[in-house]
């Protein structure tokens, strides 16, 4: 009976020891998966880090493509914790790539094991970060505002300006004046005076809007409408054209021509006349007023006068960055060895420029603008002096056959464009596409015939390679790849740019650009 019951007990006792053996084998099994696979927990750390740090790009550029939304505290504080995540995941990779270096050796199976613990841990923690974006409201309407202040240089120590913005705020407050126009050559105030006006008008009017206006006359429409449409807060889904987003912002077309009529009165009846002859001679002898400016220059600072005008109408442009242009085609210091003797060139001229009123400088420190108008003459006389040299300063799509026989060419902030297979301009010398992040593709033979082709300036686009024909531009000497981000690796042809002398490179490929030139020069030295 005893031998039974002791039997008994033991058959008992087996089944609940051998289920808590198994327990502590899962138990040890698990801890050594930390280690055992550490690698593979490590890469898939970094891939849930980039998902989530492309959520965090893409919720960054939709505040950027609504400008009439703003942030939420909500998404504000997700990206603080993306950006701390960001911090620690660096901590730990920095674990991980210090214990790669030592797995050759000893290292504790204590430390190994919280290493692959915290891998895992974390892995978890940036799957919940990025399920939390889902939850979150990202943007939400900006408030509408009455007034933007622009905060303009104060003006007390220069009474003359001060009332001529005291008479403009009396103007504004005749009901029977409908139009006010402030005239005056550069660097007179103008602009001076319309900022601490835009400051002030705030009491006598609900809402005010200020608009510095481009040239061509598409631009102008689409200048006024963004600004309304950012200060009003209008919702607006995708690129509408400038008829509907009218319709959107204010009356209706007939609305609008009956309001017009009853403010105009019978003046909308009357014909409307071409500009008199007389005007016509008047701005006839204006142009010859700039022209004999323009031949007061020396011939050898006559070009960068001319080569400024190619920019965006009031483009405000850092100085560095102009001479560095003017450097490229050989416009100034042709002879010079160093840069440094040459940009003490560049300063020169564009102190010279400002001195005679032909260019303005701004604010920001070190940059410059060409007035509007001047613009316009500057274009008209270096067609004329240049052997009537072809300049293509345009927006929008581009006919192919418009790059033939072309010079410079300035596609600066397009909305949408796409280049040309293999346009025939072989006397190119200076390429403009800057800040254009429609442009992801440039065609394999784009730059075939660009042999004279001096500047180039990428910065800003989101171009993914270089194509097969930059070997064609054995005269290159001035390269802008800044802040294409998409951009990671050179081509091979990248080695026969032996003419580059200034280069701006994304970090990934500067870092690729080195590591040939060390190359190369090992090779030229082994040779």
């Amino acid at each position: 009976m005893l031998e039974q019951t002791g039997a008994q007990a033991i058959g008992n006792i087996v089944p609940v020891a051998a289920q808590y053996g198994h327990g502590m084998v899962s138990y040890l099994k698990s801890k050594c998966d930390y280690v055992r696979i550490l690698s593979k927990n490590f890469d898939k750390l970094k891939t849930e880090e980039k998902r989530l740090c492309d959520i965090e790009k893409d919720v960054i550029n939709e505040k950027e493509r609504n400008p009439t939304m703003e942030m939420t505290s909500q998404c504000s504080g997700w990206l603080t914790e993306v950006q701390k995540m960001k911090d620690k995941i660096q901590d730990l990779r920095n674990r991980y790539d210090n214990t790669s270096r030592r797995l050759c050796g000893f290292y504790p199976f204590r430390s190994l094991l919280k290493l692959g613990k915290d891998i895992v841990t974390m892995t978890g923690e940036i799957i919940l970060l990025r399920e939390e974006e889902k939850k979150i409201t990202k943007m939400e309407p900006r408030p509408s505002v009455s007034v933007i202040k622009k905060h303009p240089m104060k003006i007390n120590d220069m009474p003359s300006l001060d009332e001529h913005v005291e008479r403009l705020i009396m103007c504004l407050k005749n009901d029977k004046l409908k139009t006010i126009g402030v005239f005056g050559l550069p660097g007179m105030g103008k602009t001076t005076v319309m900022e601490h006006l835009n400051d002030r008008v705030g009491e006598l009017f609900e809402i005010v809007f200020y608009v510095t206006l481009p040239v061509p006359e598409m631009e102008i429409v689409e200048g006024i409408q963004k600004k309304i449409v950012e200060q009003l807060n209008l919702q607006m889904q995708g690129h509408l054209s400038s008829s509907i987003m009218a319709d959107i912002i204010g009356l209706s077309e007939v609305d609008a021509k009956k309001l017009f009529r009853e403010i105009m009165g019978d003046i909308i009846d009357q014909q409307l006349r071409t500009p008199s002859k007389k005007i016509l001679e008047e701005m006839e002898e204006f142009y010859k007023a700039v022209e004999l400016i323009y031949d007061s220059l020396t011939k050898d600072r006559q070009p960068c006068l001319l080569h400024w005008a190619i920019f965006p109408p009031d483009s405000e442009l850092y100085q560095e960055y102009l001479i560095e242009c003017w450097i490229g085609e050989r416009l100034i210091a042709k002879n010079a060895k160093k840069l440094r003797p040459a940009r003490d060139e560049g300063h020169e001229i564009v102190t010279e420029f400002e001195s005679k009123y032909l260019v303005e400088r701004c604010r920001k420190a070190g940059h410059f603008k060409m007035p509007q108008f001047l613009q316009q003459i500057y274009l008209k006389l270096a067609y004329n002096r240049e052997n009537n040299s072809k300049f293509l300063v345009a927006k929008g799509e581009i006919e192919e056959q418009q790059w033939e026989d072309v010079k410079r060419v300035s596609l600066i902030r397009q909305m949408s464009f796409t280049l040309p297979d293999t346009p025939a301009c072989s006397e190119i010398s200076t390429l403009l596409l800057q800040k254009n992040p429609s442009l992801t593709n440039i065609p394999d033979l784009f730059f075939k015939y660009m042999h004279e082709l001096c500047v180039l300036d990428l910065y800003d686009t989101r171009i993914t390679s270089l194509p097969p024909s930059i070997s064609s531009l054995i005269n290159l000497r001035v390269l802008y790849l800044n802040n294409c981000v998409q951009l990671v690796e050179l081509p091979s042809q990248f080695g026969k740019l032996k003419s580059l002398e200034i280069y701006f490179p994304t970090l990934v490929c500067f870092q690729t650009f080195i590591q040939n030139c060390m190359l190369r020069r090992r090779g030229e030295t082994e040779e």
